[in-house]
């Protein structure tokens, strides 16, 4: 069987896949990650044939992770019947605050403030965040499609990790000794991140206090409220302005 992570980014994926991974160690059941930097880099053509030869593989798991979301990337996995697609939702305020302060502790040099940050890249990742959710709730009753919300997981562990690992095929898990192992403390030490830079919080409910300006609230309701369509020429217009950008930067004096 192949369990693949796909949630949009900066929504928990990581933290659904441990569950799984754990669950699986704790059960002391073989399996195997493979294929991230295919995922990752999404390489369709290596990834639908990695896909393929791990199908064969009938008696082994396999974990692979990667932000698929397109819709050829959603019909390569949907493609191979062992695949089964977990995907994790997370308030998009959360996920927005989430990406700010991870740019700021990853990077020397962050940006001032949210309102930096929303305006140089955050508005792409809003508008990437409601395309995402857009073509994957679509298949919200596909057989092998299981979604979660992160708010969920947290409010009520056993109930909705149990869900997760029922769709998984994992059973007799002590889901009491499987959160502790992934509380955030165990988390920074395990996942070699003592400093949270990765795992910084770890609560669903920041956004309802964080101070956000209020014309960005006003900005991304107005992208919520746009065609798909739209929302995709608005990207296509992005990535073209940066890649001008990048070019006259390298332009020789």
């Amino acid at each position: 069987m192949i369990y693949f992570f796909c949630g949009a980014h900066k929504n928990a994926s990581h933290y659904q896949r441990y569950i799984v991974e754990e669950a699986l160690k704790q059960r002391g059941l073989d399996f195997r990650i493979a294929g991230n930097e295919v995922f990752n880099a999404h390489r369709w053509f290596a990834g639908r044939q990695l896909l393929r030869r791990l199908h064969l593989d009938r008696d082994q798991r396999y974990l692979c992770k990667g932000h698929w979301g397109r819709s050829v990337e959603r019909w390569l996995l949907l493609s191979v019947p062992s695949v089964h697609v977990f995907l994790i939702w997370r308030h998009i305020l959360g996920v927005m605050i989430s990406a700010f302060h991870y740019e700021n502790n990853k990077f020397a040099a962050g940006y001032g403030d949210f309102a930096d940050f929303y305006w140089a890249e955050g508005r792409e990742l809003f508008i990437r965040q409601v395309l995402y959710r857009r073509v994957w709730q679509a298949q919200a009753r596909h057989p092998r499609i299981f979604q979660v919300t992160f708010e969920d997981l947290k409010a009520d562990f056993p109930t909705h990790a149990g869900r997760m690992l029922a769709f998984a095929g994992i059973e007799g898990v002590d889901l009491g000794d499987l959160e502790n192992k992934l509380s955030l403390e165990r988390m920074r030490q395990t996942r070699n991140d003592p400093n949270g830079v990765f795992f910084r919080k770890g609560e669903p409910d920041e956004y309802q206090t964080f101070d956000f300006p209020p014309e960005i609230l006003a900005s991304m309701e107005q992208l919520e409220a746009r065609s798909s369509s739209s929302l995709n020429l608005l990207l296509a217009r992005a990535r073209y302005r940066r890649v001008v950008r990048s070019r006259l930067a390298g332009a020789p004096g």
